[in-house]
């Protein structure tokens, strides 16, 4: 019922701090795991390895009324590689028994009236 596979994948995160960045990429790991196995039902996401593929800073002028009061802004993105060992369970294989509860009393009773 429950199988244990190794998955890599890819995110990329964007924030205004090194640390927003990274939580932004980290936070994409389980979506993304769960778009590729949606009939599964992910058990447990266990990271074993990062890799920093790109990790840049943006920085860009910004004004007020083109002169006024120029500040430096500053955005990070930062790419990841994450290898993941996950415990799935496949929701197909579980055999549901069936049980009929429509010939109630209480339904017949209403029912009638």
């Amino acid at each position: 019922m429950q199988e244990n596979l190794r998955e890599t994948v890819r995110i990329i995160g964007k924030g205004k701090t090194k640390q927003h960045a990274v939580n932004a990429a980290l936070s994409q790991v389980q979506r993304q795991v769960m778009a590729k196995y949606p009939s599964a039902m992910i058990l447990r996401i266990e990271p074993r390895d990062v890799a920093i593929l790109t990790a840049t800073e943006k920085r860009y002028k910004e004004t007020f009324f083109f002169f006024l009061f120029p500040r430096i802004r500053h955005e990070f993105e930062v790419e990841l590689e994450i290898a993941l060992e996950l415990a799935v369970m496949h929701i197909e294989k579980v055999n549901f028994n069936a049980e009929d509860y429509t010939k109630n009393k209480l339904v017949k009773k209403f029912a009638k009236g």
